[in-house]
């Protein structure tokens, strides 16, 4: 854009700003309510050419060489500003040309400066034109305004000057009375000229007649005026213009600085950087004032003319009287938005200045004297009396979006202001514009932090529930973010600043907060009116785990980052305040945890337990991570991460971790050693412990050097026999209290142990490796073995165990991980294979290996651990997994292994079963879980091998074996950790002991040997090379008599192998397995399916693992499992093959179903697969099934014969219809494509139960069930068609039973199948019969596996009735379901789900229920006092609960004291119920049914 055009553009717009005739400016043009975008076209197309125009203008200005030419030329025909003694505002505009910004901004000035002035005339190049309505002349300044906006926005920096008068002009128009004219009415009303206001009419001696004339004539002259003005325009007052000038304001500061013209001006005399560098602080200082004087301009409302300002000086003088705050409240919340975005943009502006700053210094540190560095002290003071100006808006704000603004602005301030105070940059003030004398101010400016703490703190802890539909997004968490943000200086980076002193205490804004937070976490209890902050929750131990939260947030590092600043902000005193406040309370909640008092409610007794030590387990993590802060400790970078370095341990200042750790480790450690039992000594145990496992090597070693001798001399009561003697000998209560300090001691040092074994396992990781030389334990390791060998060996003598020894054995097994075993003595050696021997005995020995009782489980426990810890201390982590045989100690571990995993293997002399307990597996599982992994693989090796040589050597007369040496394995995987199940599948393929043993299992028993040394079976198996030798099998019966042994072998066997293969680790086994699966289906022998009952349980058991396994195999294995799905479907349908193996094969397909691939053609292929499975084999075979049953039922012969010959023909159904239900539910969860197949599935089964008919597809014929008779709709439990629907129903309750997949699918299926059901209900209500059993099943399955929110309140109400008059039927009818025979056990099995929708109800949804509690509760009644079987009892268990259920329905009071006396002596006849969980229950019941009044 031409220069030349500039003025003629300028004249063009303040035309379009006097021309409002015509405008169509609406009641949003302006913001009036605070909006800073206006509708109004003219001003937001002036402000938009102005950016424009403008934004050319910087831009063409260092076109061309970084704008040298126009430097250069203004240097030859002008005098340098910086050199002049002229104002540096003088020099930039009278500099400045219509070429670039800054010129053309100070011409808009100019130019513009007719129109905003308070005049009544504007004066234009073509005369005068009158602006004879205010309303018009408003409308003119808010459009000027405007253009002003945007000519800024587009400028992109400015010269001090011209921002100093371009400010100053800005904050005349804020004033109150700023934009009025002489005689304008303040309230917004026209002009009225004198004569104007004199027009009345004088009604005296005027008859009505001619009063109405003359008002007439008044009227119509009125009009003529009004129509040879401009149209009127909607009322702008003149808070919108201050409003609007406030904006251009806040565009203006924070606006770059353009140097001009020091930086652009290359000639010689240009004046040195330093001069530059002075008009930095001059910029800094006037962003501050012109702020500071627009908010108060804008703040005052007039109400006093006390302002002291000279007129036209703008913003020499600060003294004004009146409050900011009382301004600011007097605003409307958008108007005081307005205010902070103008601190906003003068904080911005500082920003920038600071970073031009910086980087002058940074260009030539040699042209600049160090004075330069130096910030002024009247900058810093104006910067602290603006950040305190700031605080001060933040007194009695409420409105949340204000609230968080200034919060954020807050926190702004502290990255961008309080950096600048650093000590270094703190100087004298320099420059011509703010040279006074202020020397005396050095060292005495500080940041303002007390002033912003005092603001902020009242909103701690904030307190906020968002309105609902709130259209903002403020929560409650979004103000507490920036609230500590405030609280916690985040993102503030300095180093020094000078403290400033009140009250002889040093106060920064990091000491002031965390005593805050240290007050709601330990409040004062010596001041009894003390109210400390709170969240407003009921309970003070939610306060006190909020008060730890934020305190970590305050002091501890992010996940981001390595250290927090603020370790390095606070004091000494504050630090021991700290530790002395975390230790009480982690004693009081650790007393309050375990000593609780007794209250009547025994859940909310638990409840507050548990708080407690929640509590007590966040102060130890928080304090035991700040001693590791303060330590200094960091893992350093590559190079010198072996070791920290010297410079890190020279540069740590160990002051403040004294001031935290070594203080209280000089408190608490005297009660170690009075009197470690009591409460203090127990509480001051774990604290002292967590330090220690927490914090670093420094923190590691003074806890133990001060802690262990205390607890050592306790136990010195253990060297002296003759006291030792005594100890044990004394009676009462004194042998009981020297015990129990000596147990607490020696507790007290398996926990310093473990600490210390915790510790040094962080450390070396961090240091890759390199182990911690010397040993922390290694001065005290000798003591403690020595103390340890003695209790045990009392133990040894007299052969009782108590706490005292528990308490030993745990601190062996400590020892054991944590010390270095290859510096003890021969003595220290002999010692603790002396007490290893003597803990051997009570564990290997096979008379001591297995009990049934728990009164020394405890002691025998503790026994097994400590062994199973030496034992992994032996092995090296190699392959080999030979002993590491160094010294005697591993020369007994060694044989102690092998004893150990003989006795595991073998039978105990005592009767086994699952409520016995082997030490001897717990020996191992605690070697396999502490040591490496060779330790695992020697164990998993044996016992493996073990099992092998079992099943090998089984004769053909047994059909089962003693599983001691799979039940061990089984046993590992569950307590052995993750190296057991890896070591179990490590080799893959035919090589690896798990395949063998499936081999082992799938093989046949071996027969008798015969003369030739062969076993006869082998031979017979046998099959010659050559047509002519083939020979079969001498009697199918007699194998598949042997392979069904094998199976029922198998069977037995396979439930203690499956742990192994439940683990992501099978997942190395799982090609082996489909391959062997692959080769065997569909099966073509006897021993095919012996192989398939063995594989497909293991194969189920890995691909139901987890999701993850699925991604982790190959191309061939994926394709193998996707070639299975046919043959697969066919297994599970197929009645001939075993039970177990069918659901084992089910399970598979579902979880090749549902993991199918995700791409979309792999889609339509697994999609085509299902749905050709529906077609081909499911349908066609349950038609079949159908058809045959009728048959049956219609053959007179099978009439008269007993009804187990349907068995058969409703087993096929059932089976037809689960293994459809399983296709559904896969493709339900699988979604997408397949969602349609299991919404069709799903809605099938529902109308099939509904209707008796049902059609799955358009091109497939209807499926109809077996018609009900009259007979059969009055005795639906006698019933074949009842029992069939119950058949439909229960596969569409196995349906929704599966919580894979989606969360809404479920949803899905309830919408579309309830219509259906609804329809049947309404349909069944209108007979006298009892409700048909398909449908009641289909409503109990519906309310027992979707939520009531699913299904609706109004269809619920709807199911009830239904629900009812079951519950009702099955209560009469009891004596059917055992002296009748059934057709099928599904009816009986209805039962329960009836009983479970009511408990649902009942308490979630009791309303529901109250119009029927009147025979609800007679009914339950009725099936309580039924007595049927030993299978009846878990039904009357749920019965006994929903009878109590129903004491507390809030709205069936007087049924329930009617029914009261029936229902006590049911429960009372209950109570000499054979089983005791009956009995038990119904005393429980009875009682309150006795309190219900």
């Amino acid at each position: 854009m031409a220069t030349s055009d500039t003025p003629t553009i300028f004249k063009s717009w303040i035309q379009s700003c006097i021309n409002t005739i015509g405008s169509e400016a609406g009641p949003n043009d302006f913001p009036s309510s605070g909006r800073t975008q206006m509708n109004d076209a003219v001003s937001h197309r002036l402000r938009h050419d102005a950016r424009l125009h403008f934004e050319a203008l910087s831009s063409s200005a260092f076109d061309d060489g970084d704008a040298r030419n126009i430097g250069a030329a203004q240097a030859k025909s002008e005098v340098n500003p910086l050199r002049n003694q002229q104002s540096t505002a003088a020099q930039d505009v009278s500099s400045a040309s219509s070429g670039n910004a800054n010129g053309a901004l100070a011409i808009l000035v100019s130019t513009f400066g007719p129109v905003l002035s308070s005049g009544s005339a504007v004066a234009t190049n073509d005369g005068l034109k009158a602006l004879s309505r205010k309303s018009h002349r408003l409308v003119a300044r808010a459009r000027a305004l405007h253009c002003f906006l945007g000519a800024l926005e587009g400028s992109g920096s400015l010269t001090h000057g011209v921002r100093e008068a371009v400010g100053r002009f800005l904050v005349e128009i804020c004033k109150f009375g700023g934009t009025e004219d002489g005689n304008v009415d303040p309230d917004g009303g026209e002009d009225l000229m004198e004569s104007e206001r004199l027009e009345f009419v004088d009604s005296a001696d005027l008859s009505p007649e001619e009063i109405t004339q003359q008002l007439k004539s008044m009227d119509e002259a009125e009009q003529q005026k009004n129509e040879a003005l401009s149209p009127p325009i909607v009322t702008v007052n003149a808070d919108d213009i201050r409003d609007i000038s406030m904006i251009c304001l806040a565009a203006l500061l924070c606006s770059s600085l353009d140097i001009f013209p020091t930086r652009e001006s290359k000639s010689t005399e240009s004046p040195p950087l330093e001069k530059a560098i002075e008009v930095v602080y001059q910029s800094m200082h006037l962003r501050l004032e012109l702020a500071v004087l627009g908010l108060r301009n804008r703040c005052d409302m007039g109400d006093s003319d006390s302002i002291n300002a000279s007129s036209g000086a703008g913003y020499e003088s600060m003294q004004i009287d009146f409050s900011v705050e009382e301004g600011l409240s007097q605003l409307p919340r958008a108007k005081r938005s307005i205010c902070f975005n103008l601190l906003e943009g003068a904080l911005e502006g500082i920003e920038k200045d600071a970073s031009k700053w910086k980087a002058l210094l940074s260009q030539s540190e040699s042209e600049t004297s160090s004075f330069c560095n130096l910030i002024p002290a009247s900058v810093l003071g104006k910067m602290s009396s603006f950040v305190s100006l700031i605080a001060s808006c933040l007194h009695g704000e409420t409105d949340p979006r204000c609230l968080l603004q200034l919060l954020r602005l807050l926190n702004r301030t502290q990255q961008v202001v309080l950096p600048l105070f650093e000590s270094h940059n703190v100087g004298c003030s320099i420059g011509s514009d703010i040279d006074v004398d202020e020397s005396h101010l050095i060292g005495k400016i500080g940041f303002p932090s007390v002033d912003i703490f005092d603001a902020v703190a009242p909103y701690y802890p904030v307190h906020f529930t968002p309105p609902k539909n709130d259209p903002h997004g403020i929560t409650r968490d979004l103000l507490q973010y920036s609230l500590m943000s405030v609280l916690c200086e985040r993102g503030a980076k300095y180093d020094n600043i000078p403290i400033n002193e009140k009250n002889g205490e040093d106060e920064t804004m990091i000491t002031l907060s965390g005593r805050m937070f240290l007050e709601r976490l330990d409040p004062p209890k010596t001041v009894m009116d003390y109210e400390p902050v709170s969240s407003g929750s009921d309970s003070d131990v939610e306060d006190k785990l909020d008060a730890i939260r934020d305190l970590s947030v305050l002091l501890l590092p992010s996940s981001s980052e390595d250290a927090n600043p603020n370790i390095r902000r606070v004091t000494t005193a504050f630090l021991t305040e700290l530790s002395s406040s975390l230790a009480r309370v982690h004693e009081e909640s650790v007393t309050s945890a375990t000593g609780s008092p007794t209250t009547d409610n025994e859940t909310s007794r638990g409840s507050d337990a548990k708080d407690q030590s929640s509590l007590a387990s966040s102060v130890r993590q928080f304090s035991s991570k700040l001693a590791y802060s303060l330590e200094g400790y960091r893992p350093n970078s590559v190079e010198s991460g072996l070791k920290r370095s010297e410079q890190n341990i020279a540069t740590t200042d160990l002051s403040l971790w004294e001031a935290f750790v070594v203080d209280i480790i000089r408190r608490l450690s005297p009660t170690l050693g009075s009197a470690p039992q009591g409460s203090h000594g127990r509480a001051s145990t774990a604290y002292l412990a967590s330090l220690a496992a927490g914090g670093g090597l420094i923190t590691l070693n003074k806890v133990l050097q001060s802690c262990i001798p205390c607890f050592l001399s306790v136990l010195e009561l253990l060297n002296d026999d003759r006291k030792l003697s005594s100890a044990f000998a004394q009676s009462g209560s004194a042998k009981n209290r020297d015990e129990d300090k000596m147990a607490a001691a020696m507790r007290g040092i398996a926990a310093l142990v473990s600490s210390c074994r915790v510790t040094l396992g962080r450390l070396e990781r961090e240091r890759r490796g390199v182990q911690i030389n010397p040993h922390p334990l290694l001065l005290y390791a000798s003591s403690i073995i020595q103390m340890i060998s003695s209790v045990l060996n009392s133990v040894a003598k007299d052969g009782s165990d108590n706490q005292l020894s528990l308490a030993a054995v745990a601190a062996l097994e400590s020892l054991l991980t944590s010390a270095d075993l290859q510096t003890l003595n021969k003595e220290n050696v002999n010692s603790m294979i002396k007490s290893f021997s003597t803990l051997s005995n009570f564990i290997i020995h096979s008379d001591h290996a297995v009990t049934t009782t728990s009164s020394s489980d405890q002691w025998k426990t503790a026994c097994a651990r400590a062994l199973g810890a030496l034992i992994a201390r032996v092995f090296v982590d190699d392959s080999s997994g030979l002993a590491n045989e160094c010294n005697d100690l591993d020369v007994y571990a060694g044989s102690l292994l092998r004893q150990t995993l003989s006795s595991a293997s073998s039978p105990p002399n005592t009767t086994f079963n699952t409520n016995c307990n082997r030490y001897d597996w717990t020996v191992l599982a605690a070697a396999c879980s502490n040591g490496p992994m060779s330790v695992s693989r020697r164990i998993v090796s044996d016992i493996c091998s073990k099992i092998i040589e079992e099943l090998r050597s089984n004769p053909a007369s047994k059909d089962s074996i003693d599983f001691i040496p799979v039940t061990a394995l089984s046993y590992l995987v569950r307590n052995g950790g993750m190296n057991v199940s890896i070591s179990f599948h490590e080799q893959e393929g035919r090589q690896s002991s798990s395949f063998t043993i499936i081999e082992e299992l799938c093989k046949p028993f071996k027969c008798k040997s015969t003369t030739d040394g062969v076993a006869k079976g082998e031979r017979d198996m046998q099959i010659p090379v050559g047509m002519s030798q083939l020979k079969l099998p001498s009697s199918q019966a007699g194998d598949m008599e042997e392979a069904n042994a094998v199976i029922r072998r198998a069977n037995l066997f396979l439930p203690h192998l499956l742990p192994a293969y439940e683990h992501t680790s099978a997942i190395s086994s799982l090609r082996t397995l489909v391959n062997s699966v692959g080769q065997v289906i569909p099966p073509l022998s006897e021993w095919d399916e012996v192989k398939l009952s063995v594989c497909l349980p293991l194969l189920a058991a890995v691909l139901g693992c987890c999701d993850r396994a699925w991604s982790k195999l190959d191309a061939t294995t994926v394709d193998g499992l996707k070639s299975m799905i046919p043959y697969l479907a066919q297994f599970c349908m197929n009645p001939d093959h075993g039970l177990y193996a069918r659901s084992s094969a089910s399970s598979c397909l579902f979880s090749t179903i549902f993991h199918y691939s995700n791409e979309e053609r792999c889609d339509d292929d697994g999609f085509a697969v299902v749905h050709n499975l529906l077609d081909n084999d499911v349908f066609p075979a349950l038609e079949e099934a159908i058809e045959s049953l009728k048959a049956d039922m219609s053959d007179d012969a099978t009439k008269e014969k007993s009804s187990f010959l349907f068995v058969s023909s409703f087993s096929r159904i059932e089976d037809i219809l689960n293994f459809m239900s399983v296709l559904g539910s896969a493709a339900e969860c699988k979604g997408g494509l397949y969602a349609r197949l299991g919404d069709s599935i799903a809605s099938f089964l529902v109308e099939l139960t509904c209707t008796n008919m049902a059609k799955f597809s358009s091109d497939r014929e209807s499926i109809e069930l077996i018609s009900f008779t009259e007979d059969g709709r009055e005795n639906p439990l006698m019933n074949a068609s009842s029992h069939i629907s119950i058949l439909t129903a229960s596969a569409f309750g196995n349906m929704l039973s599966v919580y894979n997949g989606s969360p809404f699918w479920r949803q899905r299926i309830a919408h579309k199948t309830l219509p259906t059901i609804l329809r049947a209900l309404h349909e069944q209500s209108q007979s006298q019969h009892p409700p048909a059993l398909g449908t009641l099943a289909i409503i109990c399955h519906m309310l027992c596996c979707l939520p009531v929110s699913i299904l609706g309140k109004s269809n619920v109400r709807q199911f009830v009735p239904t629900l009812v008059a079951g519950l009702v039927y099955y209560s009469k009818n009891t004596s059917i379901l055992v002296e009748s025979e059934m057709i099928s056990p599904k009816a009986a099995e209805l039962l329960p789900i009836v009983i479970a929708s009511l408990a649902k109800l009942l308490s979630n949804s009791p309303d529901d229920l109250t119009k029927f509690m009147g025979i609800i509760i007679p009914s339950f009644s009725l099936l309580c006092a039924s007595k049927i079987s030993k299978d009846y009892i878990p039904i009357q268990v749920l019965v006994l609960q929903c009878l109590e259920l129903a004491t507390k329905h809030p709205h069936a009071r007087n049924t329930i004291l009617r029914e009261k006396g029936q229902v006590v002596a049911v429960l009372s006849a209950l109570v000499d119920h054979p089983s005791s969980i009956i009995r038990h229950t119904a005393v429980q019941v009875r009682n309150v049914w006795y309190s219900t009044l």
